[in-house]
């Protein structure tokens, strides 16, 4: 998976050995994008949830469920 900010934009792009294979972009609104950038500082779960609730106007609670709907819908695309 390649990640590129594209003007306002985060995308995930998935690596393939032939453009035939290449059959969806991924684009990230802000809180995802957030969450992506901050997943590959290895921060702890327990982090992203703090540094959401620090960045966006949410709580704890709808931090933890957002994060976990990304990651399981990252999962399920196979991301």
């Amino acid at each position: 998976m390649v990640c590129r900010k594209i003007d306002d934009e985060m995308v995930l792009v998935p690596i393939v050995s032939e453009v035939a294979e290449m059959k969806v972009i991924y684009t990230l609104n802000e809180v995802a994008s957030f969450i992506w950038e901050n997943v590959d500082k290895s921060n702890t779960f327990e982090e992203i949830v703090k540094t959401v609730v620090d960045n966006f106007d949410t709580d704890e609670q709808t931090a933890v469920k957002d994060i976990n709907d990304f990651f399981k819908e990252l999962l399920e695309k196979k991301v």
